[in-house]
């Protein structure tokens, strides 16, 4: 069992949420709630735009258009790295990562450990770029298939377990190909 499977089993998203101030009830059982995320735009939600999965011990925020856990809620709220938003819920939650001789090896959790934070990074990398893009450039209308590839490798990757990194690589060399163009054309 990976580190980040073993967070995800044995903690309660809910719990976790509430504890990170959202307005969820800790103890709610099974029930799905709602809630005001504050992960996108200006960090205010005047309606709650999140809904918590208990049973998938997930959340998602329609505004955001993401799936969230317990690690990448940590690590968006607080800017943790993949390794310390484990650690710190590991110990806020007294989970237990000891692997055991029916587990992988440490050092091959360790590098799935990698892989999963080299990938929330190249997201991030390419969010950042578009955002900034988006910002930047009064047509933007060149953009839209760029955001439409963003969000089908990350909905691939959400859905399929897949890490497309080279399609994220490929996609911000493509952005910033054509707002070179743009650039040259005067067209900011």
């Amino acid at each position: 069992m990976s580190r980040a499977k073993n967070i995800k089993d044995n903690t309660s998203i809910v719990e976790v949420l509430a504890d990170l101030g959202y307005h969820v009830h800790a103890h709610g059982g099974d029930r799905e709630q709602q809630f005001s995320c504050d992960l996108h735009g200006d960090g205010s939600d005047s309606k709650p735009s999140a809904r918590a999965y208990p049973d998938s011990n997930s959340w998602y925020c329609f505004a955001c258009g993401k799936v969230r856990d317990a690690i990448s809620t940590v690590r968006e709220k607080w800017g943790y790295s993949f390794p310390e938003a484990c650690k710190y819920l590991e110990d806020e939650y007294g989970v237990d990562y000891t692997p055991s001789a029916h587990t992988q090896s440490s050092e091959e959790e360790s590098e799935e450990d990698r892989t999963q934070a080299q990938w929330e990074e190249e997201v991030k990398r390419t969010e950042t770029l578009l955002t900034n893009f988006s910002r930047d450039f009064q047509d933007r209308s060149w953009l839209i298939p760029l955001w439409e590839g963003f969000d089908y490798l990350t909905w691939q990757n959400q859905k399929k377990g897949l890490t497309p990194r080279k399609g994220l690589e490929s996609l911000r060399e493509k952005a910033i190909r054509l707002a070179s163009m743009k650039v040259a054309r005067g067209d900011l």
